[in-house]
């Protein structure tokens, strides 16, 4: 929708979405469709949605997709985010429309040296929705996902839709999916009238504790850190300890404290840095320490097709064992295995006792024809 034809509409924007119902709880967003640019564009003010009908801008048809927002006129419901609108100047090579309800987005194309020349302001609140779960794309009861579609071309353009066929459709045809989470949610509809909508929770960095399995480990036997965080983080780093999860599982080879800490990360940002300090017991290698165990693999070279046995030989008694590897059966301590293809496979035991688990061990076996 070029500039020129909107100059009526947009010189007094606040005047138009007062034509809004003051009294609606919600308003209807309509979509509309230009064939010949290739654009969409949606609007929930009613002089602009009439004037379209009327053909008065030529080449715009409704798509039959539209959601539920709440005015304008009305004072935005609890959890709900105001929805900005900008115009993408032609200036820049634009003439497009984007709508955001995420306060750091309009601030970035108001901001930003790469955007404020090519986006101008028309308003800060178009209309309110309400945000997603800004980590899992989650949206509150009653209502239902907004999708956006951006086209990746220079005469930018999005399209948003709560229908997921629809936005399929466009990723199909080279659009970028945008928005939190997985499928990406960029914003969320009421349903109905918006009633009986659960606000979504404030969203902040995650909380987190650390603790540890067991408190007091033997020397070369494993801990088991984890860490216990709000605000469902999406990313972990580890201080003395490798893992990319919640939890991590070390082992030490002399006595003494080790402080481990760790910080989560969601959308908003890091957690504080939660710190345990575990102390590491001396005799791990002697009769009350936990098992420490070598492999061996019989034959030696093992062959497709044959049977072969993965032993292990351990200190300290142990009293259970746990294999990952493809093992056919296992008898306490040895894997009975084989394969059926040329080639190195890793096989692995961790064996335990009355003290704990002692340290992993791995070895491979490199199949012969």
């Amino acid at each position: 929708m070029t500039r020129k034809l909107f100059t009526a509409f947009l010189l007094s924007i606040a005047a138009l979405f007062g034509a809004a119902s003051a009294s609606a709880s919600t308003i209807t967003v309509v979509e509309f469709y230009n064939a010949g640019l290739d654009h969409y564009f949606m609007t929930g003010i009613p002089l602009e949605v009439n004037a379209l009908d009327a053909n008065q801008f030529p080449g715009w048809a409704r798509t039959g997709y539209s959601f539920l927002a709440f005015p304008n006129t009305e004072a935005v419901p609890p959890g709900a985010s105001p929805v900005c609108r900008y115009y993408g100047l032609p200036s820049a090579g634009l003439d497009t429309h984007f709508y955001s309800a995420s306060p750091s987005e309009c601030q970035i194309l108001a901001t930003d040296p790469k955007f404020k020349d090519a986006w101008e302001l028309e308003s800060n609140n178009v209309f309110a929705i309400y945000l997603p779960n800004l980590a899992t794309g989650a949206c509150p009861v009653n209502t239902e996902p907004i999708y956006r579609a951006w086209n990746d071309r220079a005469d930018s353009n999005h399209r948003y839709s709560t229908d997921p066929a629809v936005q399929a459709q466009m990723v199909a045809k080279g659009y970028i999916a945008e928005g939190y989470g997985n499928p990406p949610v960029i914003m969320c509809s009421p349903l109905g009238d918006g009633g009986g909508v659960t606000p979504p929770p404030v969203q902040s960095a995650p909380a987190c504790t650390l603790s540890a399995s067991p408190s007091t480990p033997m020397v070369n036997g494993t801990v088991t850190l984890t860490a216990t965080c709000t605000q469902s983080p999406t990313s972990y780093t580890w201080a003395n300890c490798a893992s990319s999860s919640s939890t991590c599982t070390t082992t030490s080879a002399s006595a003494g404290t080790v402080t481990y800490g760790v910080t989560a990360r969601n959308a908003v940002g890091p957690s504080n840095y939660a710190t345990q300090s575990v102390t590491w017991q001396a005799g791990g290698g002697g009769a009350t320490g936990t098992p420490v165990c070598t492999l061996t693999v019989y034959p030696a070279t093992p062959q497709v097709n044959r049977a072969v046995s993965i032993v292990p030989t351990c200190t300290n008694s142990p009293t259970s064992f746990y294999w990952t590897g493809p093992c056919f059966s296992t008898t306490q301590s040895t894997c009975m295995t084989g394969s059926n293809t040329v080639g190195p496979k890793q096989y692995s035991l961790t064996a335990s006792n009355a003290s704990g688990a002692g340290p992993t061990v791995s070895i491979t076996a490199d199949y012969q024809p």
